[in-house]
């Protein structure tokens, strides 16, 4: 029997890209009944809304109500985030084509079709920020913006939140020339938002992350002699707080905000470091893990604490030049010395943290005991930089082994 519908010139083209489904091909070459019931499904779909040509602007529109709510879409999202104005009849065609489809679907939300709204990748991380800006550290939150700033902004600030998908977040993280360590940490703060969204309500699901393979280096270290003749380089009266990093394995930052009060009868309490303020100066703050942990005050660190002398601030380590704490002088300081030396560019966290961390390993003391010094969160982080296999050690091992009767 006839259907009484009439088919219009404008809702064919329409329904020929519907057409090529690999489902309705199959259907048609197998005669399925069910075929000419597809075909009218497409063919006829209800179109949502009426077009609208915007003399003032020579563009076109979609106009009409959703939920009781006028709505105006003038722009067509794109793949690439971007957006294209219609400029014609045509095109606002394929807008309402695109919206009806959702509708159909039972998908269609307004944002996705306007730019620049909070459900917008780049504005929802912006209100995220802001969020976060009272409850963490000043140095964090630099460091989330500057990631905003630079990667999520600039590459999926146009995308639809609910639309942004595994194969999305793996071309974002492959436009980033960078380390896998930092894709890693810009990747942990985008899925801190998305999680954030999900338990707002706005997306209903978080994709799964992108695997990212860590480069496992190896640390760098030098050992006692090497320190000494580097300190030889450098002027007596800032070698104390040197002197303090080789001894503890403290973190540079620890050093410089160790007080007089940290120091105990026989142990250090490691309780504040400085970090970056929001008037582009320096706060003394909880230490990393905000937990305050006490270290051996060992000869070496106690001689170097000693050395330092007293001085009217609440600080150990005061730089004699400008009877303040030490800045960014004392890599400065460091720097100049590893050359004069002949050592070359030497990283100061590595010439005392590290090499202390090697030293007590390659020593045969037990990771245990070397995470417990060094404050590590677990000692899978200190197997994971220090167990590098000494022969000397296994030789002793083997030795001691094979000497029990």
């Amino acid at each position: 029997m006839e259907s009484n519908r009439k088919t219009t010139p404008e809702s064919k083209p329409h329904a020929e890209d519907r057409l090529f489904n690999g489902d309705l091909k199959s259907a048609a070459e197998t005669g399925s009944p069910s075929f000419n019931d597809v075909w009218e499904g497409v063919l006829y779909m209800k179109r949502w809304g009426k077009l609208w040509l915007n003399p003032q602007t020579g563009a076109w529109a979609v106009k009409g109500k959703w939920q009781s709510k006028r709505q105006y879409f003038s722009e067509i999202p794109t793949v690439g985030g971007g957006w294209l104005v219609c400029r014609s009849k045509e095109m606002a065609e394929h807008l309402q084509h695109q919206i009806s489809i959702e509708i159909e679907r039972g998908t269609f939300n307004p944002a996705r079709f306007r730019k620049a709204k909070p459900l917008h990748t780049g504005n929802y991380a912006r209100k995220w920020l802001e969020d976060q800006k009272p409850a963490v550290k000043f140095s964090s939150w630099r460091c989330y913006r500057a990631y905003v700033d630079h990667w999520i902004e600039p590459l999926l600030g146009r995308e639809y939140l609910p639309d942004l998908s595994h194969e999305k977040i793996k071309r974002f993280l492959n436009a980033i020339p960078k380390s896998p360590k930092y894709k890693k940490n810009i990747q942990a703060l985008l899925f801190e938002i998305l999680r954030d969204a999900r338990e707002n309500g706005y997306i209903s699901q978080v994709p799964a992350p992108i695997p990212i393979k860590l480069d496992q280096k190896k640390i760098k270290y030098i050992d006692a002699d090497t320190q000494a003749s580097v300190l030889e380089k450098i002027p007596a009266r800032h070698r104390p707080i040197y002197a303090f990093l080789f001894a503890t394995g403290c973190r540079v930052s620890e050093a410089r905000a160790l007080r007089k009060v940290d120091v105990q009868r026989d142990c250090i309490v490691i309780a504040g470091t400085f970090a970056p303020s929001a008037d582009g100066g320096e706060v003394w703050q909880i230490v990393k893990q905000s937990r305050e942990e006490a270290i051996p005050l060992s000869e070496g660190a106690r001689i170097a604490i000693e050395v330092a002398g007293q001085n009217l601030t609440p600080y150990i380590f005061i730089n004699p030049d400008t009877s303040r704490v030490y800045k960014k002088n004392i890599y400065d300081i460091w720097n100049k010395a590893c050359l004069d030396s002949g050592v070359g560019y030497f990283p100061l966290n590595n010439a005392g943290r590290h090499s202390l961390g090697m030293a007590l390993s390659k020593a045969g003391v037990d990771m245990n005991q070397i995470s417990a010094l060094l404050r590590h969160s677990n000692v899978s982080v200190t197997k994971k930089h220090y167990a590098e296999h000494d022969m000397g050690v296994l030789k002793r091992v083997v030795d001691n082994v094979r000497s029990i009767k």
